[in-house]
């Protein structure tokens, strides 16, 4: 039997964080989130998620330092930063940074819904 797909959410923005996590569930896929980098990166050692939206800011701390320390538990996840003004980048060997839309409010909503596919189709055994 194949289990969902798995999202973790880093992100201080609770609202966001809650928005994103209820409209992966409402498409089969498992999502929770945590507030800040501490939180954050213990529930992705525990979850051990298929990805993780991990925002470029999480308070005071530094979205790319919050990535070497998910890097220093798993060389091998797959993050998308979330960045500010709804930017989103795909994070892709090391530090490049690819970004997949321009930065609008429309594009928030098929972007999920792109991703949450990606991850359901070819993440989930």
């Amino acid at each position: 039997m194949r289990r969902n797909a798995s999202v973790l959410v880093i992100d201080d923005e609770e609202v966001l964080a809650r928005t994103i996590c209820n409209y992966l569930r409402k498409r089969d896929i498992d999502a929770e989130f945590a507030l800040d980098a501490s939180g954050g990166i213990a529930k992705f050692s525990t979850l051990k998620p298929d990805v993780t939206f991990l925002d470029y800011r999480v308070g005071a701390d530094n979205g790319i330092d919050i990535l070497d320390r998910l890097r220093a538990r798993d060389a091998g996840a797959h993050v998308v930063l979330l960045g500010g003004a709804a930017a989103l980048y795909v994070e892709r060997g090391g530090r490049t940074l690819v970004p997949l839309r321009d930065p609008d409010d429309a594009w928030l909503r098929p972007a999920l819904v792109a991703l949450a596919d990606w991850v359901r189709d070819r993440l989930v055994d």
